[in-house]
C-alpha cells in the first residue's frame, strides 16, 4: 500500500469521526429542543383550561388526528431516505470513494435526529390530549355533583364520580331503550 493511500485511508477516517460528532450533537441539541417544546406545550394546556373546554378538546381531537397521520407519513418517508441513503452509500463505497460515503453516513444521523424529534412532539400531544380527557372528565363529575343523586356524604370524592356516571349513564340507557320501537 502507497503512502498516498495511506493518508487517504487517514482521511476517510477523520472525516467519519467528524461526521459522528457532528451528528450526536445534533441529537443532543434536538433533544434540548424537544424539552422545550414539551414545556412549551403544557404551558399552553394550563392556559387552555381558562376558555371553553369543549371547543378546545374538538379541536384537540382534529389535530390529534391530524398529527398522527401526519406523524406517520413523516416516518415512511424517514424510512424511504434511510433506505435510499444506505443504496446510495454502498455504491459509492463499491466505487472506491469512500469518504463521499461516509458523508452520507452523517446525513443519515441528521436524518434520524429529525425522526426522533417528531416522535418527541407526537408523543407530547398524545400525553397533552391524555391530560385533557383527565381534566374534562373531572369537570364532569364536578358538574354532575352539584346535581341531587342518591349517594352517601361519608363517600370519597372517586367514588362519589363513579356513581354519577352509573346514575347518569343509567338514566341515558333507560331513555335510549324506550326509544328501541323507532328502528326495526
Amino acid at each position: 500500500m502507497s503512502e498516498s493511500e495511506v493518508k487517504s485511508g487517514e482521511a476517510s477516517a477523520t472525516v467519519a469521526g467528524l461526521a459522528g460528532l457532528v451528528g450526536l450533537a445534533g441529537l443532543a441539541w434536538l433533544g434540548l429542543a424537544g424539552l422545550a417544546w414539551l414545556a412549551w406545550l403544557a404551558w399552553l394546556g394550563l392556559a387552555g383550561l381558562a376558555g371553553l373546554a369543549w371547543l378546545g378538546l374538538a379541536w384537540l381531537g382534529l389535530a390529534w388526528l391530524g398529527l398522527a397521520w401526519l406523524g406517520l407519513a413523516w416516518l415512511g418517508l424517514a424510512w424511504l431516505g434511510l433506505a435510499w441513503l444506505g443504496l446510495a452509500w454502498l455504491g459509492l463505497a463499491w466505487l472506491g470513494l469512500a469518504w463521499l460515503g461516509l458523508a452520507w453516513l452523517g446525513l443519515a444521523w441528521l436524518g434520524l435526529a429529525w425522526l426522533g424529534l417528531a416522535g418527541l412532539v407526537w408523543f407530547s400531544l398524545a400525553w397533552l390530549g391524555l391530560a385533557w380527557l383527565g381534566l374534562a372528565w373531572l369537570a364532569g363529575c364536578w358538574l354532575a355533583s352539584l346535581k341531587p343523586y342518591p349517594y352517601s356524604p361519608s363517600e370519597s370524592p372517586l367514588a362519589r364520580c363513579v356513581l354519577v356516571e352509573e346514575f347518569y349513564f343509567g338514566r341515558l340507557a333507560s331513555r335510549l331503550d324506550s326509544l328501541r320501537f323507532f328502528y326495526p
